[in-house]
């Protein structure tokens, strides 16, 4: 799990860690509705860097399918 925390008003970029053959899922996002997902219904998260918009939390889980 990686966990994600913008406490300030506007968005901000966060790099990401990588792990060789694995890449990221969004299991919460705050900014959305609704902010939970199912393992099966999980956002795949493109590149090496994710935007967090301002007041939100993300969490992220490191998967290999």
């Amino acid at each position: 799990l990686y966990v994600l925390l913008n406490m300030g008003t506007g968005p901000q970029l966060f790099q990401l860690p990588s792990f060789k053959g694995e890449h990221w899922r969004v299991a919460v996002d705050t900014a959305q509705v609704p902010g939970v997902y199912e393992p099966g219904d999980q956002p795949h998260v493109p590149g090496d860097s994710l935007q967090v918009e301002g007041r939100c939390v993300m969490v992220l889980e490191s998967r290999t399918d």
